[in-house]
């Protein structure tokens, strides 16, 4: 098997074969105790749509089935090959997502929210920082907002869209009140188009000390590019910079934008060409700085400790 054939596999059913099943499911998220490590609360959760992981407890990064093989054995990518195609990692439930059909998804259940403020819980602004968005961005575009789903109370970050409704992240649900797109118009000629709200706020925090002149839609969901308000709003302008994923239903909209007119839309997505999205690389890229500078930092103080010794 290939690299790319393996990472079809599908992730839900190859957990359900090892025995090791959600512990509830949102929609199209499914919420596990991680089998990376132990824990008391479940923090894995696979989009099963996309056939892609996040623990919360380790970082906030979209992983792949292969990488999933790679944290659960301990292994690199050469060895986790190796054994899926000797099939010595049993059970080995080779189910291609392409193949599988998902049982029929409820409808997304209504939200209902009845408060909204400034942003204050711990957990949100902890979220926040995890996710590298600078305070004073997620202050000035979101809200706090607290609802209720099937009578039961959560608390999320909540970004406005046109209706004047909610989308709504926090980091172990999403949600949204309306499905409609969010247009913030600079009287700019040029506009640039985000699928979630953290890639534009990501894209604001990069530039918190010099913003370019530019209007903005942010699409919350990537199909919505085809929504008449969409296009109406971007035909008044002159550029279109597409910041779209880096997924199929992101190239999808992405070619499918620049075929119809490639002098006023432009793919800007070089950037985090290695990434899902803009924030997943602003995330990586903030980690590595991190690291780097602990790392530059152990000389110093391994001088520091000889001189003491001495």
């Amino acid at each position: 098997m290939k690299c790319a054939e393996l990472n079809d596999i599908e992730l839900v059913s190859y957990l359900a074969g090892m025995g090791i099943n959600p512990v509830r499911v949102v929609g199209d998220f499914h919420y596990y105790l991680s089998p990376l490590r132990a824990e008391n609360h479940p923090s894995f959760r696979i989009e099963r749509s996309r056939n892609k992981w996040t623990d919360f407890g380790i970082e906030l990064k979209r992983k792949s089935f292969l990488d999933f093989i790679m944290a659960y054995r301990n292994i690199d990518i050469k060895e986790a090959v190796r054994q899926l195609n000797n099939q010595e990692i049993s059970p080995a439930a080779y189910i291609r997502s392409v193949d599988l059909k998902l049982e029929q998804m409820p409808e997304p259940a209504k939200v209902s929210i009845y408060k909204n403020a400034r942003i204050h819980s711990a957990a949100l602004l902890r979220y926040l920082r995890l996710r590298n968005i600078d305070l004073d961005i997620a202050y000035r575009y979101c809200r706090e907002v607290n609802f209720k789903i099937n009578g039961k109370d959560y608390y999320g970050i909540g970004f406005r869209n046109d209706s004047g409704r909610f989308e709504i992240r926090s980091p172990y649900m999403k949600a949204a009140e309306n499905k409609q797109i969010t247009t913030i118009d600079n009287s700019a000629t040029v506009v640039r188009v985000f699928e979630g709200f953290f890639d534009f706020l990501t894209f604001m925090t990069l530039h918190k000390n010099n913003p370019p002149h530019s209007n903005y839609v942010i699409l919350h969901s990537a199909h919505l590019m085809r929504r008449k308000a969409t296009q109406d709003f971007l035909e008044r302008h002159d550029k279109v910079f597409l910041f779209l994923d880096n997924d199929p239903t992101g190239d999808k909209y992405t070619h499918e934008a620049i075929s119809a007119d490639g002098k006023r839309y432009e793919d800007r997505r070089f950037q985090y060409a290695t990434h899902a999205d803009l924030n997943e690389w602003a995330v990586d890229k903030a980690a590595k700085a991190k690291q780097k500078e602990i790392t530059c930092k152990i000389p110093a103080l391994l001088k520091m400790l000889l001189i003491i010794i001495i």
